[in-house]
C-alpha cells in the first residue's frame, strides 16, 4: 500500500508469547538417587509426578518442589518459579503409615487397634480371649525371624508395614481338667484321671461297694452316666470335674439257690437290670420271678452287657412277663442282653412284648446274646418285633443278629418256642444280617424248639442277609459243630432288596461245620423275594403239614418232644409248666 503527501497510517504489531519449558528432578531423599527427571509446560494444568514405590519400609511420602533458592514450593506444579530449560527438584518427604490391626478368635473379630508405624501400641486385654473350654495362648506373629505369642499388656510396634487392615488370630488350647470319681457312702476307689476339652474320655467303671445297694450309675449335674459312656466337659483350667456314685437298694433275698433274690414287679425288673449291669458283684446270683409281671407297656432295658454279662441263674418259676417295651442299650435290645459263662434261663415266658423303633446289634426279646455252658430251657415268646437298624458305614461290614427268641445262640437252647412277628429294616450300606423266627445266628445247639411267625427283612442294595424261618444262619466251628435236632418253624418269609441274599424256608445259611436232623417245615409257607440275582436257597428242612407240625402227639411221636413237658393249648403246642391263665 502506498499513501499520499498528508496521509497517515496506524500498525498494530501483535507478540507472540510461547510458554517455557522446565524440569523437575524427582530426587529420592530415602535412597539418594534421582529417580526421574520430568519435562512440565508452564501454565498447563493436570501435570503431575509419577509416584514409585516407597523406598522406606514403613512409610509412604510426598513430593516436595523446591524453588531455585532451596524454599518449598506449595503451589500447582506448572506454575513454578522459574526460567525456560530450568532444571527444578522435587524430594521425596517421608511420614509413616497408619494401619488397623484387627484382632480374631477364630472367624470373630473381637476387637481392633489403630497404629502408627514405629509408633508403640499395647496389646489390649480386651481382645486376648478364648471361648468355653479353652485358655488364650496368644496372637502367633514372627517378629525378628522369631516366632512370638503376643500377649495382654505386650508392647508391640510395626505389626504391619503397608496401611489398611491387618489380621492377628488368636491362638487357644483346650483346657485340661480333673475327672473324679466320689463314692457316696460306698467303700473302695475308682481312681481319677486327667481329660482334655474337645476329647472325650470314657467314665470308668464303679469300683466301689456298698452293703445291700447296687451302683446305678455316676451323677453330675442333672444326668446320669453309665461305664462306658463317652464325656466330654467344656471348663476351665486344672477344675474338677466330680461324678458322684448313685446307689440303688437292691432286691430282696440273698441271690442263694435257697433264698434266690426275688423279682415280682416291673420295678423289681428294672432294679435287676441296674444290679447286673453296674458291676460284676451280682452276676453270677440266683434270681427267682416270684409271680406274672405286667409292665403296662413301660419300658425294659437289657440285663447283662459286654462289661457286665449276666452269668447267674434266673428261674421264671412258671411265670410271665407281659406288655414289656424293650428298647435297645448297647449293642443289645431285650429282656436280657449278654447271657455268658454259666448263666442259666429257666422256665418263664415273655407274652404280648413289643420292639419298635432303632433296635441293637443282637435284638431277641429273651436274649441278645447266649452263650453259656447251660441250656436255656422252657422259655417262650410271643409279640413283635419291628426296628430298624442303622450303623455307620465301616471297612468291614457290621454283624447284625436278630431272633423272636435269642438274636445269637452260642450255647444251648432245649423245649423253647417263639411266637414272634419279625420285621427288621437296615439302613447302612455295610450291614451284615441274620435274621429268623426263632434266632437269627446259630452256633450253639437248638433241640425240640419251634418258631411260629412271619419273618420280613429290607436292606439297602449294599448290604447282606441270611433268612430263613426258623434261623438266618447256622454255622459252628471245627470243635464245636452248630447242631439242630427236632425243630420245626411255621411262618412266611420275605426278604427285600439286599446285596446278596441267603434264604430258606427254614435256614438261610447253612455253613459247613453245622449238623442238622429232624427239621421241618410248613409245605405251604410263603416265601418271597423281591430280587432274584445274586439270591441262594438253602434247601435243608422237610415240608410237613402244618397240622402235624401242630400237633403235640405227632412231635412227641415224631421228633422225640417230652410228654411231661409238652402239651396242647388253643391248637398250638406250649409248655405244660405255665397256666391256662399264662398262656
Amino acid at each position: 500500500m502506498f499513501l499520499g503527501e498528508g496521509e497517515e497510517a496506524s500498525v498494530t504489531l501483535t507478540g507472540v508469547v510461547n510458554p517455557i519449558t522446565f524440569y523437575i528432578e524427582c530426587y529420592d531423599t530415602e535412597k539418594k538417587v534421582v529417580l526421574e527427571t520430568r519435562r512440565i509446560t508452564y501454565g498447563e494444568k493436570g501435570q503431575q509426578l509419577a509416584y514409585w514405590q516407597s523406598n522406606k519400609t514403613g512409610y509412604d511420602y510426598n513430593w516436595q518442589i523446591l524453588n531455585d533458592d532451596g524454599t518449598p514450593y506449595t503451589g500447582d506444579i506448572c506454575f513454578a518459579t522459574t526460567v525456560d530449560g530450568k532444571t527444578l527438584r522435587a524430594v521425596t518427604v517421608y511420614y509413616p503409615i497408619k494401619y488397623t490391626i484387627d484382632f480374631y478368635l477364630e472367624n470373630e473379630v473381637v476387637g481392633s487397634l489403630d497404629m502408627t508405624y514405629d509408633v508403640a501400641a499395647t496389646i489390649p486385654e480386651e481382645v486376648c480371649v478364648a471361648k468355653k473350654g479353652y485358655h488364650f495362648v496368644g496372637y502367633g506373629k514372627w517378629i525378628d525371624g522369631k516366632y512370638v505369642y503376643l500377649k495382654a499388656g505386650d508392647t508391640v510396634v510395626n505389626l504391619a508395614t503397608t496401611t489398611g487392615r491387618h489380621s492377628l488370630r488368636a491362638t487357644t488350647e483346650a483346657n485340661s481338667y480333673n475327672v473324679v470319681y466320689d463314692g457316696n457312702g460306698g467303700i473302695g476307689e475308682t481312681k481319677p484321671s486327667t481329660a482334655t476339652c474337645r476329647k472325650p474320655f470314657v467314665v470308668a467303671a464303679n469300683a466301689f461297694k456298698k452293703d445291700g445297694y447296687c451302683f446305678a450309675g455316676w451323677k453330675y449335674e442333672d444326668k446320669i452316666y453309665k461305664e462306658g459312656d463317652k464325656a466330654d466337659f467344656y471348663v476351665d483350667e486344672n477344675e474338677s470335674i466330680v461324678f458322684v456314685a448313685q446307689w440303688e437298694p437292691i432286691l430282696s433275698g440273698k441271690g442263694t439257690e435257697a433264698e434266690p433274690y426275688v423279682v415280682s414287679s416291673y420295678n423289681d425288673l428294672v432294679k435287676f437290670a441296674t444290679m447286673i449291669n453296674g458291676g460284676d458283684e451280682y452276676s453270677s446270683a440266683y434270681y427267682a420271678l416270684t409271680s406274672d409281671v405286667d409292665c403296662g407297656e413301660k419300658q425294659l432295658k437289657p440285663i447283662g452287657n459286654d462289661n457286665h454279662p449276666f452269668c447267674g441263674v434266673f428261674d421264671g418259676q412258671w411265670h410271665v412277663i407281659k406288655n414289656a417295651v424293650f428298647v435297645a442299650e448297647g449293642n443289645y435290645d431285650g429282656l436280657f442282653g449278654k447271657v455268658w459263662e454259666n448263666g442259666l434261663l429257666k422256665n418263664f415266658g415273655v407274652k404280648k412284648f413289643k420292639m419298635t423303633g432303632y433296635g441293637a446289634a443282637s435284638s431277641a426279646p429273651i436274649a441278645g446274646v447266649y452263650a453259656s455252658s447251660r441250656a436255656v430251657t422252657n422259655v417262650f415268646a410271643e409279640g413283635k418285633i419291628d426296628i430298624t437298624l442303622k450303623v455307620d458305614r465301616l471297612s468291614e461290614p457290621e454283624r447284625v443278629a436278630v431272633g423272636g427268641l435269642i438274636a445269637e445262640l452260642a450255647g444251648k437252647a432245649a423245649d423253647c418256642y417263639a411266637e414272634t412277628n419279625v420285621t427288621v429294616k437296615f439302613e447302612s450300606y455295610d450291614a451284615f444280617s441274620t435274621v429268623g423266627g426263632f434266632a437269627g445266628r446259630i452256633s450253639g445247639e437248638a433241640v425240640r424248639c419251634y418258631s411260629n411267625g412271619s419273618v420280613s427283612d429290607t436292606a439297602l442294595l449294599h448290604s447282606s442277609m441270611d433268612i430263613g424261618g426258623f434261623a438266618g444262619g447256622v454255622d459252628g466251628t471245627t470243635e464245636n459243630r452248630a447242631i439242630i435236632n427236632s425243630c420245626f418253624s411255621l411262618g412266611d418269609i420275605v426278604s427285600n432288596r439286599g446285596f446278596q441274599v441267603m434264604y430258606g424256608k427254614f435256614i438261610g445259611y447253612y455253613g459247613n461245620n453245622s449238623y442238622v436232623k429232624d427239621i421241618y417245615y410248613d409245605k405251604n409257607v410263603n416265601l418271597k423275594l423281591d430280587r432274584t440275582r445274586d439270591t441262594f436257597e438253602c434247601k435243608e428242612g422237610k415240608a410237613e403239614e402244618a397240622s402235624r407240625l401242630k400237633s403235640v402227639q405227632w412231635l412227641i411221636r415224631e421228633l422225640g418232644f417230652g410228654s411231661d413237658i409238652w402239651t396242647e393249648e388253643f391248637g398250638m403246642p406250649v409248655l405244660k409248666g405255665f397256666t391256662e391263665g399264662n398262656v
